[in-house]
């Protein structure tokens, strides 16, 4: 499936499962590569296949998020009172949490610099040193968000065309439009962003 499912019915369940495996040929190939390949260039000796068998997704209401990955019982909840756009964005946002969660850390290595050599040559070493340093110097760091879904998050925003920090939320677009044209005269408290997700190790 290299396309998004047909959005007739876009509050079932299966809807939002047919997207789920949509995403993760169109925009999620990248971590799915020949693992045994990568395997011999950093020295794992067991090839790990990354896939969402076993995965499941569905509507929940009463979120206190938009999202919620529960990652060892392999299930992801989206909030229904979202528009369409929103909850296309929230997969996207839990989908890393999954792939992330199934990487080994050796993995994680070899990805990190993968998608920021990616960027470097998407945006330039200097804006996106500055959302780096801007990411971990002024603790805009969220539980389970690490170095390596920041990255992946941008890459997505520049795939989707949307601005640096849509897919990551919790506020980061208007911050790292700020910083980025040194105009920022706010640093937005914890609870003034945006709440994309939650994941939980469950």
């Amino acid at each position: 499936m290299n396309e998004e499912p047909n959005s007739q019915n876009i509050t079932s369940d299966g809807y939002l499962y047919d997207l789920m495996l949509s995403y993760a040929d169109i925009y999620f190939q990248d971590m799915a590569v020949n693992t045994k390949q990568i395997a011999r260039v950093i020295d794992v000796e067991v090839p790990l296949s990354i896939e969402l068998e076993g995965w499941t997704i569905k509507y929940k209401k009463n979120l206190k998020a938009c999202g919620e990955c529960h990652l060892k019982r392999k299930f992801i909840l989206i909030n229904p009172e979202q528009a369409n756009s929103e909850v296309k964005l929230t997969v996207l946002h839990e989908m890393i949490h999954a792939f992330n969660y199934m990487l080994f850390d050796k993995y994680k290595e070899f990805f990190l610099i993968y998608f920021y050599n990616k960027l470097i040559k998407k945006i330039g070493k200097k804006k996106l040193h500055r959302i780096i340093n801007l990411y971990l110097d002024w603790d805009l760091r969220v539980k389970d968000h690490s170095l390596l879904f920041l990255l992946k998050s941008l890459e997505l925003d520049l795939r989707l065309k949307k601005p640096l920090g849509t897919v990551m939320a919790y506020g980061r677009c208007d911050i790292f439009h700020y910083y980025q044209n040194k105009k920022l005269e706010w640093i937005p408290k914890r609870n003034e962003h945006s709440t994309r997700s939650d994941s939980k190790e469950v």
